[in-house]
């Protein structure tokens, strides 16, 4: 039977390499193509941010959205209010789903056909969808009225009396002719919600005034900020504005680049270096057929570990060794607790405290990944070191 468990994981540095890459363009960028079941704006393929990767910063959406008369004006080839939808649904389909997160539509300034009232709650909260809000813009498709934004933020701040956690709230408007009683009422809002809330102001259009207004807001706001949705039109673009504005990365207390929900083996120490679980693996430790003792090719590996450890001198480790799951199961437990010892014998003779050091022995109990392959196998026969924060009682 061959038991050679420390096979150099040197070949698997390709493979490892690329998903680091490719985790990393998924970090750096924000954004990856993802399909959707709702029917996307010509052109737009929305991105996707991984739900282990990221979360909301607020779990309730309010969109509040300007249908007032110069919202019918003409930008480009298509009036205002057609942009503006069309943003709020390149939007919503970015948005990663999630059942906890909340929405609200609500509308001001409005064409007598529609409705006699300033302001209207197109949607209450309710679960969010993509598809679910994309439909509810159907019925948001005419413009007419003065801008009432003043009437539009006072009924914000009854929508949201019994409403739990933090909201974002979008305002959606060319910005025109917004006036001193939408800042006041802004004002309020803000003053009766505080850091609850974060106000996003996104203009449609160019005009100078506008933009101006929708500054302002963002300046009441304080914890959001300013766009032009004519910034942000490509997927990736709105995946950045969508990642900046309602997202946060996960944290990585222990920065080993496996977020903390993630992370098997929280608390590794600076500098060592872990598999796709966070845990602090001796990639590079070989035997020969049924030895323990370590060949001199994989001793820079435990020089490493060392200086991690004279680095981080209150630190206590497990260090462990498992098998694959040929042989016995008698046979394998005493293989990897050897195994296991002749790292902990190296440490001690390079001058760590055998008092922070404890040895134990796996066996095939606890495989990584499947033993019905060679290469399972090889991933299997491994020595992990895990730190531990109290001192324990014997060995």
């Amino acid at each position: 039977m061959n038991y050679i468990e420390g096979d150099s994981i040197m070949r698997h540095r390709p493979v490892i390499l690329v998903l680091f890459l490719v985790f990393a363009v998924i970090i750096l960028a924000g954004c990856q193509k993802q399909h959707h079941a709702a029917v996307a704006p010509e052109g737009f393929m929305p991105c996707s941010f991984p739900a282990d990767t990221y979360k909301y910063r607020a779990f309730n959406l309010l969109i509040l959205l300007d249908s007032s008369a110069s919202m019918g004006n003409r930008v480009g080839d298509r009036t205002k209010m057609d942009a503006a939808l069309d943003f709020i649904k390149k939007l919503s389909m970015t948005l990663p789903e999630n059942s906890n997160v909340k929405y609200a539509i609500r509308t001001f300034g409005h064409n007598p056909l529609v409705t006699v009232r300033n302001t209207r709650l197109v949607k209450g909260f309710t679960p969010f969808h993509a598809v679910g809000l994309n439909s509810d813009l159907i019925s948001i498709n005419q413009t007419g009225g003065q801008s009432a934004l003043s009437l539009g933020m006072e009924a914000v701040a009854d929508d949201l009396e019994t409403v739990q956690g933090e909201v974002a709230m979008l305002v959606v408007s060319d910005g025109i002719v917004l006036g001193k009683e939408a800042f006041r009422a802004t004002k309020e809002l803000k003053r009766k919600y505080g850091d609850r809330l974060s106000i996003y102001p996104v203009i449609i259009g160019m005009n100078s005034s506008g933009s101006h207004n929708m500054k302002e807001l963002a300046w009441i706001g304080e914890t959001g900020f300013y766009q032009n949705a004519g910034d942000i039109k490509t997927n990736r673009g709105m995946g950045d504005y969508v990642r900046r504005a309602f997202l946060e990365p996960y944290p990585d207390s222990d920065g080993d680049s496996i977020v903390d929900i993630k992370d098997e083996c929280p608390d590794t120490p600076i500098g060592a270096i872990t598999d796709g679980r966070g845990c602090w693996v001796l990639n590079n430790i070989g035997y020969e057929f049924d030895k323990w003792v370590i060949l001199p090719e994989y001793l820079a590996e435990l020089e490493r570990v060392v200086e991690i450890l004279n680095a981080n001198p209150e630190l206590q480790i497990q260090i462990q060794g498992h098998t694959d799951n040929v042989g016995t199961e008698v046979y394998n437990k005493q293989l990897s607790l050897k195994r296991a010892g002749s790292v902990k014998a190296f440490l001690v003779k390079r001058g760590i405290d055998e008092e922070r050091l404890y040895v134990y022995g796996y066996g095939f109990s606890r495989p990584v990944t499947s033993n019905e392959t060679d290469d399972g196998r090889k991933m299997n026969r491994r020595v992990e070191l895990q730190p531990i924060k109290i001192r324990l009682v014997g060995k």
